[in-house]
C-alpha cells in the first residue's frame, strides 16, 4: 500500500541474549544486529539468510523466534513471497507475548505486514482488521496515523460507515499535528475518496478541491500525488453534475495528453462478467487505478470508486489484473503515463456465467431445509448483517454442540460477508465443513463450505498455485469424483483459476460439457459451453463456437455463433463526436463499447464497458456505435442478429 510504505519507520527493539557459546563467533545479540542492519538497507536475499540463520538459532526462545519471525516477515514481503510474508508474521504474533511491552512495535510491524498483503491481494477484508489491530497499539504520531489511514482507504470498499465514524475522529487526533502539505494533500484526497463512495457528494469534492489546493493548486506542474488528488476531484466535480469543472481538473492529471507516443488500449482486456459470484450488475459503474510495468502486465490494480457502495469496485480491480499492453507499445512513452492509469469500466453481458458458489449454496439450503433448519443467508454485503451474525453465533454456541447444523447457515453467512477478514472466514468455513461432515450431508451441500475454505486458505488465492492444486484434489476425492454436479462444479472452478491459460480451460470446461451423468441441458453444462463458445470465438473458430453455443440450448443468440460477424457498412461518425471539452484541453483517449447489431444491421443498446481517461469519451463512444450500420443478417422471426459484440472507439487528435 503505498501510504503505507511511504510512512513506515524502523523499529529498534533489541532482544535478549545470551553470551555467546564456545565455538561460535558472534553472540544472538550480533546476529540480530547484523540481520537488522541488512533489513534497513533492503538487502532482501542477505536478510532473509540472516533471519533465518537466526531462527534456527533461538528455536527454544519462544519470546525472541517470534520477534525474528515478524522480523522475517518483513524481508518476504520485499522479496514479494506473499504467502510465505503472511505465515512467518502470522506464526510470530500467535506467539509473541501481550505483557513484554519492548515487542510493541513488532506487533505493530506484523500487523502491517499482513495489512499490506492483504492490499496487495484486494482482500479488503482482511487488510481492514488488520490496519484496525495496528492502530490499538501504534506508539507515535506516525504510527497512529499510518494504521488510521489505512483502516480509512480500505474501509471505504468493505465498510464505509465504520470508515466514516473513524474518519470522524481525523480532527481531534490529528488536526494539530504537524505535517507537510504534500502529505496533508494525500490524506485529503483518501478522506474525500471515502465520502464519494459513501455518496456525499459534496463533502467529498470539498475535500477534494482542499487537497489540490493543499498540493499547489492546478498549476502546469505536476507529479503523481498530484494525479490522485486532481483525478478525484474531477470525478466528484462530475457526481456533483459539473462536467466543465470536472474536465478541467482530469484535464490537469496528464491523463489522454501524453508528450510522446499514447497510451493506447490493451492488446488483451476484458471487463468482468456480470451476474457470476461477483454478482455485478449492467448498471454498476466504476473507477479503477493501476500502472503498467516495462513488461506491459498490469501492477498493483486498486479500487478509487463504485457506483454501488461496498466491494463491488474490488472485482473491477481484479479483472484489471488480467490485462496486458504489447511491450514495444510503449517504447516513446514516459513512466509518468503509465503509473496511476485510471479507467472507467462497467461489467460485460456477453456469456453472463452462472454463480458457482450460488449453485452449491442452493444444493446447502436445500440439504438445511430437508433437517428443518432455515436457510437464509441474508445480503453478505452488509456490515451491520456481520455484528448481528456473530451475535446469533455466539447466542447458539451457548446452547452446546447440539446447535450444529442450525449454527450452519450462520456460518456460511459470516465466512461468505463481504466484510469479514479472509482469515475469518477461512474458519468459519472450515467449522462448517467439519458438522457436514459429521452429519453426512450430501456432496453438493458440503461443496459449499469447502469451496469458501479452498478460495480462502491463501493470501491470494487469485495468484495461489495451492488454490488451483486443492481444487485439482478434491477432483479426485472419492466424495466429489462420484457425485456429477460436484464433480462439474470443481471442474469449472478450475477452468475459471486457470482464465489466461486456454488450454487448461478449454480441457476443464470439456469435461463439463462431455459429461454424460448430467443432462443436456443442465446449468453447470450450459455452463461449460458457454465458456467453450467464448474461447472459439476469441480463436477466431466461429464454425466451433457456434457448434458450442447452440449445444447449450440458450435462447438468446449472440454475435457470431450463428452466422459470421456482420461487416460494418457505416459509422456515421464525423468530427462533431469528439467531445468539445477534450478537444478544447488537448485530450485524447479510447472506449470499448458493447453493442447488439439487428437484424437489419442496426445497432441497440450500445453501453460503453471501458474508457479511458474516465468519463471523458465514453458517452461519445457509445453514440458512434449507435450511429453505425452493418451488413443485414437474416434471422426467422427478424429476431436479434448478433448480441453482446464489442467494438473499440479510438478519440485521436490530429498530429
Amino acid at each position: 500500500m503505498r501510504t503505507m510504505t511511504m510512512l513506515a519507520a524502523a523499529a529498534v527493539i533489541q532482544i535478549a541474549a545470551p553470551a555467546a557459546h564456545a565455538g561460535q563467533a558472534t553472540t544472538v545479540q550480533q546476529d540480530f544486529d547484523s540481520a537488522a542492519r541488512l533489513t534497513d538497507a533492503r538487502e532482501w536475499a542477505p536478510a532473509l539468510a540472516a533471519w533465518e540463520a537466526l531462527e534456527r538459532r533461538v528455536a527454544k526462545s519462544p519470546r525472541n523466534l517470534a520477534l525474528v519471525r515478524v522480523r522475517k516477515s518483513t524481508v518476504l514481503l520485499g522479496l514479494d513471497r506473499r504467502d510465505e510474508a503472511a505465515a512467518s508474521a502470522q506464526a510470530g504474533l500467535a506467539t509473541m507475548p501481550e505483557t513484554d511491552a519492548t515487542l510493541q512495535r513488532d506487533r505493530y510491524d506484523g500487523q502491517i505486514v499482513l495489512a499490506r498483503i492483504a492490499t496487495s491481494a484486494l482482500d479488503y477484508a482482511s487488510a481492514n482488521e488488520h490496519f484496525a489491530a495496528a492502530r490499538k497499539i501504534a506508539a507515535d504520531p506516525t504510527e497512529r496515523l499510518a494504521s488510521w489511514w489505512g483502516v480509512v482507504e480500505t474501509g471505504t470498499f468493505v465498510d464505509p460507515d465504520a470508515a466514516l465514524a473513524v474518519d470522524g475522529e481525523f480532527p481531534a487526533l490529528f488536526g494539530n499535528t504537524e505535517i507537510s502539505d504534500t502529505l496533508r494533500g494525500q490524506i485529503m484526497t483518501t478522506r474525500a475518496q471515502l465520502y464519494l463512495n459513501a455518496g456525499d457528494v459534496e463533502k467529498a469534492r470539498a475535500m477534494s478541491r482542499d487537497a489540490v489546493k493543499a498540493l499547489g493548486g492546478l498549476t502546469s506542474k505536476t507529479d503523481l500525488v498530484d494525479v490522485s488528488a486532481r483525478s478525484l476531484a474531477g470525478l466528484a466535480a462530475l457526481r456533483a453534475g459539473d462536467r466543465d469543472d470536472a474536465r478541467r481538473y482530469l484535464a490537469m492529471t496528464g491523463a489522454g495528453r501524453a508528450t510522446q507516443g499514447r497510451f493506447s488500449a490493451p492488446a488483451e482486456m476484458a471487463s468482468p462478467s456480470c451476474g457470476g459470484d461477483t454478482g455485478l450488475q449492467p448498471d454498476d459503474v466504476a473507477v479503477i487505478e493501476f500502472s503498467v510495468g516495462d513488461d506491459g502486465s498490469v501492477i498493483d490494480s486498486s479500487p478509487i470508486w463504485s457506483s454501488r457502495k461496498g466491494d463491488a469496485a474490488l472485482a473491477f480491480a481484479r479483472a484489471a489484473r488480467d490485462w496486458s499492453w504489447t511491450p514495444g507499445e510503449f517504447a516513446k512513452l514516459p513512466s509518468f503515463f503509465r503509473s496511476r492509469v485510471r479507467v472507467e469500466m462497467r461489467c460485460s453481458t456477453a456469456f453472463q456465467r452462472p454463480s458457482l458458489q450460488g449453485y452449491s449454496s442452493d444444493a446447502l439450503a436445500a440439504w438445511l431445509g430437508s433437517r428443518g433448519v432455515t436457510a437464509s443467508f441474508g445480503d453478505s454485503g452488509q456490515a451491520r448483517l456481520a455484528a448481528q451474525l456473530r451475535e446469533r453465533l455466539g447466542a447458539l454456541d451457548a446452547n452446546g454442540p447440539a446447535a450444529g447444523v442450525a449454527a450452519v447457515p450462520v456460518l456460511y453467512a459470516l465466512a461468505t460477508n463481504a466484510v469479514t477478514p479472509r482469515d475469518e472466514s477461512h474458519g468459519w468455513a472450515t467449522r462448517m465443513s467439519a458438522i457436514l461432515e459429521r452429519e453426512e450431508a450430501p456432496p453438493m451441500a458440503r461443496l459449499a463450505a469447502d469451496q469458501v475454505m479452498w478460495a480462502t486458505a491463501e493470501a491470494d488465492r487469485n495468484q495461489s498455485r495451492q488454490y488451483r492444486a486443492a481444487l485439482t484434489a478434491a477432483l479426485s476425492d472419492p466424495l466429489y469424483a462420484a457425485d456429477p454436479e460436484a464433480r462439474a462444479t470443481i471442474a469449472l472452478m478450475i477452468a475459471d483459476a486457470a482464465r489466461g491459460d486456454d488450454r487448461t480451460v478449454r480441457t476443464y470446461a470439456r469435461r463439463v460439457a462431455d459429461d454424460a451423468a448430467l443432462p443436456a441441458n443442465h446449468p453447470l453444462k450450459v455452463g461449460a459451453l458457454i465458456r467453450i463458445a467464448s474461447l472459439d470465438f476469441q480463436q477466431g473458430d466461429v464454425a466451433a463456437a457456434r457448434t458450442a453455443f447452440e449445444r447449450s440450448g440458450l435462447g438468446a443468440e449472440q454475435c457470431a455463433l450463428l452466422d459470421a460477424v456482420p461487416q460494418m457498412r457505416r459509422t456515421n461518425s464525423n468530427s462533431s463526436d469528439f467531445p468539445r471539452e477534450a478537444m478544447y484541453w488537448r485530450m485524447e483517449g479510447w472506449t470499448r463499447v458493447q453493442y447488439d447489431i439487428a437484424a437489419d444491421g442496426k445497432t441497440q443498446n450500445a453501453r460503453t464497458v471501458l474508457a479511458y481517461p474516465p468519463f471523458v469519451f465514453s458517452e461519445s463512444g457509445a453514440e458512434v456505435v449507435s450511429g453505425a450500420q452493418f451488413e443485414a443478417s437474416f434471422r426467422p422471426g427478424n429476431t436479434l442478429g448478433c448480441g453482446g459484440t464489442i467494438s473499440g472507439v479510438n478519440f485521436q487528435l490530429p498530429s
